[in-house]
């Protein structure tokens, strides 16, 4: 598990970088909002 992707810790990374494309690059999630999470990734395995 990534801690980039706990709400949590990306509100604190965010505050330390105000750039927006830094910002990008640590929330990829944040970038790829179409991007499958972690259990539907499971799902269509399983399937």
């Amino acid at each position: 598990m990534s801690l980039i992707r706990l709400p949590f810790h990306q509100t604190h990374l965010e505050a330390d970088v105000p750039d927006a494309r830094l910002r990008a690059v640590l929330r990829p999630a944040a970038a790829q909002p179409d991007a499958p999470d972690e259990a539907e990734q499971i799902r269509r395995v399983q399937t």
